[in-house]
């Protein structure tokens, strides 16, 4: 009797031991693929992010009526890498209306900036009847469509006033209001989404207060914003924020902070409509040397619209401390590395488009054979204006701009700069160039003017002044193009610098 027992005890041992080798492999293991997975680690599937980065809080900053002084402005959010929109109406930002308005519209978006709809007409909408609402906030939506060639997807109604919010939910993706909405998100009512603080907005009186809600929303649980919104005006205003010096100190104090989103009202709204939208596929592959799998998009999405990176994160092996991001045929570096719960964890960003992408991670850099980025249209427009054509006689502005297309096929463009040359030997550095946020394209520029003032009276650089350009390329493997051009868009000469990433 005791054998029996004994045996029926192992027999029991080992259907034990079968059933959790059973349920580990099924845990680690996917339909016979190499397994790369111990018993101590946890593979957290890719998923994407409800933030950027997988950011428990964002920051967001806008600006109303695309003042000139917004100018000051620019220049600190820059120097701490502080996102913000402006909100402008179309009918202020029409050249002949305000030649300076456009060209520092333009400037903004091609430093990174976020510009977005403030209404055709800056009026109290509920004063005017439901067709002459809808035509002006129609107009909010083709105006910058036809001056910027983007779709603005955010609305901020013009003093406040959330009349005709119908035709904003049917022209627009999100309206914004000065009403006290609280830190939660995604919003409740789209068409009428207010801001965290009170509807008077943020002065140089209440600037101090902004580190201290900051702080708040970022110590409480869950997903929170901070929505601020103001005007900018003259030093020694009593609206609005005027004391840039006062600003800057708090941008300062509340910049760089860790798992904090900065970015604009636009970027938002789009990632909130397409991480809705985006799924990771099941047919996720791992192995010794990579893990691969499937984003898919919805074909009801708009990727010409919304077409900002969302993150996806998951998961790596402990042992994979420099690893390289493929998606497509196209090696990345817009990811980053963090350890969440002694788990380390991946965080790629991943622009949409129509379909699916397979994204590849791969535990070290294979061989790339890979050149810098082309530099294509390279020229210099001139145009021409008559600004307040009320006056009597119209003034004339001559604005020159700088514009091109930096295009990769095999990595991702991560730095552009230019170095302009004056005939008298002056030179102005435009740096970290950016590629406008809904642009959906290659193009790259800036309005030429001296970069170095930071006011309305900007010093202009005429085409006749420009000896040449040089614009220098850098892609995601560290390769570097430098082309220099004449005035007239002529190549001069290049420079081609290649990255040792490029070897195995």
């Amino acid at each position: 009797m005791k054998k029996k027992i004994n045996r029926l005890k192992i027999y029991k041992i080992v259907l034990f031991i079968t059933f959790l080798s059973a349920t580990f492999t099924s845990i680690h293991f996917l339909e016979g693929n190499i397994p790369i997975y111990t018993k101590t680690d946890l593979f957290i599937e890719p998923y994407i992010t409800h933030f950027r980065q997988g950011c428990n809080t964002t920051f967001l900053m806008s600006w109303d009526d695309a003042r000139p002084t917004d100018v000051y402005l620019r220049a600190i959010d820059l120097k701490y890498g502080i996102s913000h929109t402006i909100f402008a109406p179309s009918y202020r930002s029409y050249p002949n209306r305000s030649f300076w308005r456009y060209a520092f519209l333009l400037d903004e978006m091609f430093q990174g900036f976020d510009v977005q709809s403030h209404n055709g007409l800056h009026v109290y909408l509920s004063r005017y009847n439901a067709e002459e609402q809808e035509a002006f906030i129609k107009w909010g939506k083709t105006g910058i469509e036809e001056l910027f060639g983007f779709t603005p997807i955010v609305f901020a109604y013009p003093n406040g006033d959330t009349g005709g919010s119908q035709y904003v939910k049917k022209y627009f993706t999100l309206g914004r209001t000065i009403d006290n909405g609280g830190t939660s998100w995604p919003p409740t009512q789209w068409e009428k989404e207010g801001v965290t603080i009170s509807f008077n907005g943020i002065n140089d009186k209440n600037l101090k207060d902004i580190p201290i809600i900051l702080k708040q929303i970022f110590h409480t649980p869950g997903f929170h914003v901070f929505k601020g919104y103001s005007h900018s005006n003259l030093p020694g205003s009593d609206y609005g924020v005027s004391d840039f010096e006062k600003y800057e100190t708090v941008i300062e104090q509340i910049s760089g902070w860790e798992n904090v989103w900065y970015t604009s009202w636009g970027e938002l709204v789009a990632y909130e409509i397409e991480k809705n939208q985006i799924s990771v596929s099941k047919n996720i592959v791992r192995c010794d040397d990579f893990i691969e799998f499937t984003l898919s998009t919805v074909p009801t999405l708009n990727t010409d619209i919304y077409n900002v990176p969302i993150t996806v994160a998951l998961s790596l092996p402990e042992e994979w401390s420099k690893p390289t991001v493929q998606i497509d045929s196209k090696f990345i570096c817009e990811f980053s590395l963090k350890t969440n719960n002694n788990v380390p964890q991946i965080f790629i960003d991943v622009k949409p488009k129509q379909g699916n992408q397979r994204i590849k991670i791969w535990k070290n850099q294979p061989s790339i054979d890979h050149s810098p980025p082309e530099i294509a249209n390279f020229r210099i427009n001139t145009i021409t204006y008559q600004e307040n054509w009320e006056l009597e006689p119209p003034r004339e502005k001559t604005f020159s701009f700088l514009r091109f297309e930096a295009c990769d096929e095999d990595s991702q463009v991560v730095e552009v700069n230019a170095m302009v040359t004056l005939f008298n030997n002056s030179q102005f550095f435009y740096k970290q160039m950016k590629n406008p946020i809904f642009w959906n394209n290659n193009s790259y520029g800036r309005v030429l003017w001296n970069p170095n003032i930071y006011n309305g009276d900007v010093q202009q650089i005429s085409k006749q002044e420009v000896k040449s350009t040089t614009i220098i390329v850098k892609d995601g493997l560290g390769n570097i193009r430098k082309s220099t051009f004449d005035q007239f868009g002529g190549l001069i000469e290049t420079i081609v610098e290649s990255s040792n990433n490029n070897r195995n």
